[in-house]
């Protein structure tokens, strides 16, 4: 959609004819803080990112901090790594405290500074191998701490994107000698929603709303929240507008905003509402229903 398909609608709610108290550039900016406020709200839409791996390199400076609901995915080399996060890999959760590792800690790896030698944490001082990992256990753990021979997994620390183990070689390059993007991470990103991200690229889209021709990447679906957002926001710096008419606005806003939550759920394949089994409703063992297995649950 257009960013002018939310703007002429909300003028005429508002009853803010153009040219009227609001100007393009001033809505174009209300409008960049609805966006924000409905990514932040429903976790959508997801982007794809991409950047070129460094050999030896564990952390990634992230071109801006994802919200992330755990439902993001990260791809390295086409294997997809585990999530984690720090307290885990150095099992701080379980009062572990991983200080078992010995050597210096891999280039950019977001571990502690200043600690080379003995008694550091195992992921720290991992070495780098290759992607798709040769050999690692296929059993994941969400508490188990850091050790050699784990799957590959991911943490985001601050802005950064960290990779145990690192990666032991630079990307493939194409014809022209640039690197081929092959760390892949599919995330929800504010910036997004003004068009396709390119990390690492020489030139970027803008971080906001310019113009009223500018697209907007959300579905259509989105337009009928994206007004109200922008209605409720114009009516509450709006000094003559009733209380009635911003109560009226803000509910508006707050019941697109559930209709759109509901959307999102039922559009990622994760989280829709699956086919009854022949399960019965009642869980006692005397109402479950016999089957060719012995009864039970399916």
């Amino acid at each position: 959609m257009l960013a002018s398909q939310i703007i002429k609608p909300s003028r005429t709610l508002a009853k803010d004819p153009e040219p009227g108290t609001y100007s393009n550039d001033a809505l174009l900016g209300l409008l960049d803080l609805v966006c924000l406020d409905v990514i932040s709200n429903i976790k959508f839409p997801f982007a794809r990112i991409s950047t070129a791996t460094i050999a030896g390199q564990g952390a990634y400076l992230l071109p801006e901090t994802p919200i992330d609901d755990g439902t993001g995915c990260v791809w390295l080399n086409g294997a997809l790594l585990s999530k984690t996060d720090i307290e885990t890999l150095q099992g701080q959760q379980i009062g572990y405290y991983d200080s078992t590792g010995f050597g210096t800690p891999n280039a950019n790896s977001d571990g502690p500074t200043a600690n080379a030698g003995a008694y550091v944490p195992q992921w720290t001082v991992q070495p780098p191998t290759s992607f798709p990992m040769p050999t690692y256990t296929n059993l994941v753990s969400f508490t188990a701490p850091w050790a050699a021979g784990s799957r590959g997994k991911y943490a985001i620390h601050g802005g950064d994107l960290i990779v145990v183990p690192p990666p032991n070689a630079a990307a493939q390059t194409d014809g022209q000698g640039n690197p081929i993007p092959n760390l892949v991470v599919d995330m929800c990103i504010s910036d997004a929603y003004v068009g396709p991200y390119t990390w690492n690229a020489n030139t970027t889209q803008p971080h906001c709303l310019t113009n009223i021709g500018q697209r907007i990447w959300f579905p259509n679906v989105f337009i009928n929240l994206l007004v109200a957002g922008l209605v409720d926001r114009m009516l509450a710096s709006d000094d003559s507008a009733n209380s009635r008419t911003r109560d009226w606005a803000s509910e508006q806003y707050r019941d697109q905003t559930a209709k759109m939550l509901f959307w999102a759920k039922s559009y990622r394949s994760y989280d829709r509402i699956n086919f009854q089994t022949n399960r019965s409703r009642y869980t006692g063992s005397r109402w479950r229903r016999n089957t060719q297995y012995g009864g039970g649950y399916p």
